[in-house]
This record gives structure tokens, sequence and C-alpha cells, in this order.
């Protein structure tokens, strides 16, 4: 990782986001668990860091939740324009804050940063999710009668060194951001509620936060 370099522009065009291409069948299993996490929180008012294609929003808002935006890409149109970092707007102003995908676009020294930032502005709590690079074994089975089942195995694997490719400055199971030093840094800010790889796309780590 390259922890001390940083941006502050958007990495990739706007155009990035649409299109099958990128809203493809396992992103929308991890829309799904977006969704869900936040309905079941109960929330009135939630702000979305890192817009996408805006599906997420969308649907929160046909749900008929208050649901507003973030995003450093102005061309994006979220509805604030900002830094996950610097998030510009005033203490408990959400009462959930989703960031999913978003935190690995930054250098590692600044995880800890943007996790207060998120509990800052967040009453409630906060769904996150963030790539898992580690191995596994997903299994899948369907009988009568017992329905579908579906089980993920974890592998050991090494953690090893990755440059900086442009997007990703880290993911889980990277040298410098193994799972127990992601799951200590975000203990000390939030309490973790829960966190899984979601089974129909395990490489979206989530965690739920209070």
């Amino acid at each position: 990782m390259n922890p001390n370099r940083t941006s502050v522009l958007p990495q990739v065009p706007a155009s990035h986001y649409f299109g099958t291409k990128y809203d493809n069948l396992v992103r929308f299993c991890s829309y799904w668990h977006q969704i869900d996490e936040t309905l079941k929180l109960n929330p009135s008012k939630v702000l979305e860091v890192g817009i996408g294609s805006g599906l997420v929003n969308e649907r929160l808002r046909h749900y008929g939740l208050d649901a507003q935006t973030l995003d450093i890409a102005a061309d994006l149109h979220p509805d604030l324009v900002g830094s996950v970092t610097n998030i510009p707007a005033n203490d408990g102003a959400y009462e959930v804050a989703i960031c999913c995908q978003v935190l690995e676009h930054l250098p590692y020294d600044q995880f800890i940063k943007a996790l207060k930032e998120l509990r800052r502005i967040a009453s409630k709590g906060c769904i996150i999710s963030l790539p898992d690079a580690r191995r596994l074994i997903k299994i899948e089975l369907s009988m009568p009668r017992i329905g579908n089942r579906h089980l993920l195995v974890n592998l050991p694997t090494r953690a090893r060194q990755v440059p900086f490719n442009g997007e990703h400055y880290w993911e889980i199971g990277w040298k410098g951001a193994t799972l127990a030093i992601v799951k200590k840094d975000i203990s000390s800010v939030f309490k973790i509620i829960n966190d899984y790889r979601a089974l129909g796309n395990p490489y979206h780590h989530f965690f739920i936060l209070q």
C-alpha cells in the first residue's frame, strides 16, 4: 500500500457507474444487502456515501426514506459534494450512514478518520462494506423439503503486499489490512453488531455498526 498517496479527485469518470458492466448480477446482490440492512435499522433520514449508479438511493426513497447522497464527483449530482473524511453536515444530521465499497479508495491511514466522520453525522449507526480479497469456498445446496442452504468457508490466506492500482489502496486480506486489523480499527470508533461476507457477492464484506 502507499499510505501517503492521496487524491481528492474522482478516480473514474461518471460513465463508469452506468450500464450492465457496473450494475451486474453480483453487484445487485450487494445492493440488496445495503437496502435490507438499512431498512432493518428503521431510519427516517439516511446519508449514502458514494452515489454510484444511484440505484440504492432510488430504492430507499421508494420505501419512503429521506435518503441523501454524498460524493466527491459533482458530475454524479449528489445532494452533497465532499469527502467522507470531511462530511459537510452537522453532528447527528442523519440517523444512518451507508458507505459501501468506498473506504478502500482512500489510503488506509485515513480509514479511522473517515469512520469518525461517519459516526459524527449518523446518530443510530452505519452500514459499510469493504472489498475482501481472502480466498474462500462457497457451498450451495438445494434439496426438496429442506430448501436452499449456503455456506461460505474462509480459507487460510497469506496477507500480501499489493501496489496501488489506480482505485484501491487496500482490501481486506492485503498486508497492513488483515481482517483482524480492520475490525480492531472499526471497533475503536463503533460497536460491530454484525459482519459477514455477502453470499451472492462474497468479495463485499459487510459491517453493521452502532
